[in-house]
C-alpha cells in the first residue's frame, strides 16, 4: 500500500490453529492487524465478527509489520 506502512497477506488455516477456535470477535487477534476476508470452497466471504475461521479457508489479513509474526501464530497448529 503507498504511503502507509500496512501489508495485505493470504494466509491459509491449518487444522487446529488457533484462528480455527473461535469467532473472530473472540480471538486476541493483534490490534495492529484486522481480517480483510475469507476466500472459502472459492467463494469470498466479509469477515464479519460472528465468523469462524475453518481449516481451509484462506485469510486475506492487513497488517502492520509489527504484527506480522502475532499473526503468523495464529494460523500455526
Amino acid at each position: 500500500l503507498n504511503g502507509i506502512d500496512a501489508e495485505i497477506f493470504e494466509f491459509l488455516a491449518k487444522a487446529g490453529s488457533p484462528i480455527t477456535r473461535k469467532p473472530i470477535n473472540k480471538l486476541k487477534f493483534p490490534h495492529a492487524a484486522i481480517i480483510g476476508g475469507v476466500i472459502r470452497d472459492n467463494q469470498g466471504i466479509i469477515a464479519t465478527g460472528d465468523l469462524q475461521v475453518q481449516p481451509g479457508d484462506h485469510v486475506v489479513v492487513f497488517t502492520l509489520p509489527e504484527a506480522f509474526d502475532a499473526v503468523d501464530r495464529m494460523f500455526r497448529s
